[in-house]
């Protein structure tokens, strides 16, 4: 079942997810706002990326060093907690920064659902204005501004977190 729902979020456009969430749920009988609907198809977009992201990481810790925790006498639990959980996070940030980015940046689709985000809002100054120069160039380096962010962020997590790799 996780198989089919990672392979399902992988193979369809974020865009085609929100015009399903957006326009499908209230035919099945489920209303919630613009909002809600924008967490949602989020939530459920990344979450299948999110999956390949942990189970890559999790296969990144060699099998020699769990065998020798095994052979020490400890248990699953303590294998985990205290051999792989740790060795895991240098692996989990790089692309969990670049999921971040990627979502924040996505974001703007959905402004085809009328959710007043930055792209919408741009649109609606363009509308009032015809700058569209001005307005879409500033759109474009508050997008870059804020992914830049998040990477020096993420870099700085990571270079925390690798201090006390022995790689």
């Amino acid at each position: 079942m996780a198989l089919g729902y990672v392979e399902l979020v992988r193979n369809i456009p974020f865009l085609i997810l929100v015009y399903l969430s957006f326009f499908g749920l209230p035919k099945l009988g489920l209303q919630a706002s613009a909002f809600y609907i924008a967490i949602g198809t989020t939530a459920f977009y990344t979450g299948g990326y999110f999956c390949e992201i942990l189970r890559a990481a999790f296969r990144s810790v060699p099998k020699g060093q769990l065998r020798a925790a095994m052979s020490l006498g400890m248990s699953a639990w303590h294998v985990q907690r205290l051999i792989v959980i740790p060795q895991i996070f240098g692996f989990l940030i790089p692309p969990t920064v670049s999921l971040t980015i990627m979502m924040f940046k996505d974001s703007a689709v959905f402004s085809v659902m009328s959710l007043p985000e930055l792209t919408y809002q741009s649109n609606l100054m363009t509308a009032d204005t015809f700058a569209y120069l001005e307005v879409l160039g500033t759109t474009a380096l508050i997008y870059w501004g804020c992914s830049v962010l998040m990477e020096a962020l993420g870099l700085a997590m990571e270079t925390r977190v690798r201090r006390w790799s022995h790689r």
